[in-house]
């Protein structure tokens, strides 16, 4: 696996975020609690990059401190807390974030040269998000950066090349895609200012029309431009960057998409923070000074937490039933002798949301500990709660990840209670009326593909 991670060439899916699985297997075999605590960490981790770039680029404490709470806690940002699917998310914001820092440094040596750019080829191997990165160290350098001289721009020729060289690939990946297709991008203007009206509303939790939302953009950007705000402008227009790689896909936007930007509105809020104390302190005296910001910090952050609370409720509570029914079909499986070689395990209904591809990976999660490992990991990571985890590998697997061997082949359908086992002898008539019947076969080198029979009235029929 690290193999992947070090090979600049390997086109292996997310190695960066995938290696971030395999090492949780590998420590914490299926036990979801501990996969939800390595995310949660790792989120941790950000929101202390977080508050360190905004305390960098801001020079306020209390402004930093704001931002980054924030962006600890936004109701876009929930599925965090509950998908282990989101690992991509928070993995490569953490280089992201660490890469900013680095090359925000006010000397910058060859040697930091090499490492910001190792950090970039991480940052988009664990995922594609991260590709903009050149362009958000360019905009430091041009609106932030005091000792900037035009020489410097000559250190963005690495880390240009291997974004120029990774996205041309990810170019031929992609194309021709069909228009349904969960990755097509309908490279239009109208698509552009759509998308963005769209996260933004998401944002705010408001339904504007984007031609609203382009023009206050716009006006807004412009303004900090003419009165010389450069910090603001640059968050702005690193909200801008950020999104570019996501907004163009009209078939697959996700409101945890606002990770990596998020940095850019928690920018804005912390230099509206800054220039707020700055004003209203010269009327509070000294002494009450501390104890009135600490109390104001306090209720902004209550604030946070019932706005978050309020707006996730309905969304935490689905989430729940769905992590029950996945808990319990899990359950049932492990209740069950595995099945040998070549059997057929069939069900007379199954969880929501269940397809193809989330059935055998739960089957196979299921069955991991009478199933090597080894075999397994690097197509099927264990994800025992999350319904979006699942999903989000489904469109990137494609037909190779049926190119497994184990114990199981193939299911029908699955469910939590009332399990039958059909030996290939055994007439499927006597196993089950209804659902969905699947088969399996071998060929000589022992692959089994599947062959899926959807809408049949009798499983097997």
């Amino acid at each position: 696996m690290v193999g992947y991670v070090v090979n600049p060439a390997s086109d292996f899916f997310r190695p960066a975020g995938m290696f971030l699985y395999w090492a949780a297997l590998q420590l914490f075999d299926r036990n979801a609690q501990a996969y939800h605590l390595l995310l949660w960490s790792l989120h941790a981790i950000n929101v202390g990059l977080v508050y360190w770039i905004l305390r960098r680029f801001t020079g306020s404490h209390a402004g930093a401190m704001v931002g980054a709470m924030l962006f600890s806690s936004q109701y876009l940002l929930n599925d965090l807390y509950w998908s282990f699917g989101t690992i991509f998310e928070v993995a490569s914001a953490m280089l992201y974030f660490a890469g900013i820092l680095l090359w925000s440094r006010e000397r910058r040596s060859l040697k930091e040269i090499v490492l910001a750019s190792v950090v970039f080829l991480l940052a988009i191997k664990a995922k594609e998000m991260a590709i903009t990165l050149p362009a958000i160290w360019l905009a430091y350098d041009l609106l932030i950066r005091r000792n900037m001289r035009w020489k410097m721009l000559v250190h963005l020729i690495l880390p240009v090349a291997i974004g120029a060289g990774y996205g041309f690939r990810k170019v031929l990946e992609m194309h021709g895609t069909y228009p349904t297709h969960p990755y097509y991008m309908d490279m239009r203007w109208l698509t552009l200012g759509r998308g963005f009206g769209g996260y933004f509303n998401w944002l705010f939790n408001v339904e504007l029309r984007w031609q609203i939302w382009a023009i206050g953009f716009t006006a807004i950007l412009l303004m900090f431009l003419f009165l010389k705000k450069k910090p603001a402008a640059f968050f702005q227009l690193y909200i801008f960057i950020t999104f570019l790689p996501v907004i163009f896909l009209i078939n697959h936007r996700e409101f945890f998409y606002w990770y990596i930007p998020l940095l850019g509105v928690s920018g804005l809020a912390a230099i509206l923070t800054r220039d707020a104390a700055a004003f209203f302190g010269r009327f509070i005296p000294q002494r009450l000074l501390a104890p009135t910001s600490c109390a104001l910090f306090a209720l902004l952050c209550y604030a946070a937490y019932g706005r978050t609370r309020d707006l996730t409720q309905s969304r935490r509570e689905w989430q729940q039933g769905i992590a029950g029914d996945y808990r319990a079909f899990v359950r049932g499986l492990q209740s069950i002798p595995a099945p040998p070689p070549g059997e057929t395990l069939f069900f007379r209904s199954y969880p929501q949301y269940f397809d193809r591809g989330v059935l055998l990976f739960a089957t196979q999660i299921a069955y991991a500990g009478r199933i090597s490992a080894r075999n397994w990991w690097t197509r099927f990571p264990p994800m025992l709660d999350t319904v979006s985890g699942l999903r989000h590998r489904e469109s990137s697997l494609k037909s190779r990840s049926y190119n497994h061997r184990s114990r199981v082949d193939w299911l029908c359908h699955p469910l939590r209670r009332d399990i039958r086992i059909c030996s290939s002898s055994q007439s499927t008539s006597d196993c089950g009326r209804s659902g969905i019947s699947a088969t399996t076969r071998s060929n000589k080198s022992t692959r089994r593909f599947l062959s899926v029979l959807l809408n049949r009235p009798a499983c097997g029929s």
